[in-house]
Order: structure tokens, then sequence, then C-alpha cells
């Protein structure tokens, strides 16, 4: 059966779940995206030093208003278009980055790195890859604090 994600935030959108509105949202889905296969490219780091630069904001004292799918947090096992390696490569990485990384980073920084172990160190006999999709509108960084610290 088919499954859209959309389906599943409108149901906690603001407009449809008001006790949600502003909180974070946070789903971690395990399943095949439309399958494709993605060869590995080989791999090498620049030279040189990236300075990111930022853009400053200002908050104004207006009455503030938010997006209606706003505060939701994906990640997704696989990208669309791609096929998996291997059952649920990611969700053990992210296990291990969470029990390993959550007193000290927040929840997206640790879905990323959990991606990132999954792009380098997983490929097929074939030689198709597996990408994780993490997306993050929820505006602020969400930490998830062990029970035993």
């Amino acid at each position: 059966k088919k499954f859209f994600v959309k389906d599943m935030v409108d149901i906690f959108s603001a407009t449809n779940c008001p006790c949600f509105r502003g909180k974070p949202k946070v789903f971690i889905i395990q399943a095949c995206r439309v399958p494709d296969k993605q060869e590995g490219v080989l791999y090498g780091l620049p030279n040189g030093v990236c300075d990111d630069e930022t853009d400053h904001c200002s908050v104004s004292n207006v009455e503030q208003t938010i997006p209606d799918r706003f505060g939701f947090l994906y990640a997704f096992s696989i990208i669309p278009g791609c096929v998996p390696c291997t059952g649920s490569v990611f969700i053990s990485h992210l296990v291990k980055t969470v029990r390993e990384n959550a007193h000290q980073q927040h929840l997206s920084e640790m879905f990323t790195e959990a991606s990132g172990r999954v792009a380098f160190q997983y490929e097929t006999k074939e030689g198709y890859k597996q990408m994780p999709d993490v997306q993050n509108n929820t505006g602020m960084r969400i930490y998830m604090r062990p029970l035993n610290a």
C-alpha cells in the first residue's frame, strides 16, 4: 500500500492539531522510496578552508505567524529514487549515534552524522550506495537528554 508523508504531516499540522502548534514533531521512516540504483563515485576532500558567512535577521515585536507545517524533522532511511543496501542500516547507525551523542548534540546533528556513516560505509556488491535523507524545518535545536544523565 502506498504511504504519503504529506498525509501523515497533515494530521499533525497546526491547523489539525493546535496543541502541537510551534512544537517539534520528529518522524523516522524506514521504507523504500521509489526504487532506483545510485552508483558510488570517487570522493576526495577539497583543498582550502571554507568560510561560512551568515545573514543576521532581526526579530520585531509584532505578532508572528508560523507556517502550518512548521516544526517537522524527518529522517528517511533513503533518498527518493534509491535502493537500500540492507535492512535497517540507517536505523542501526541512528540508534548508535544517539546513544553516543545525546548528551552533547542536537537531534538534527545526530541524524546528519548517522546519514554520513551510511553514505560512506555501505555499498552493495554491485557498487550501489545508500543515502539517507534528513529534512528539518523545525527552526530549532532539539536535544534528547539520556535518562541516566
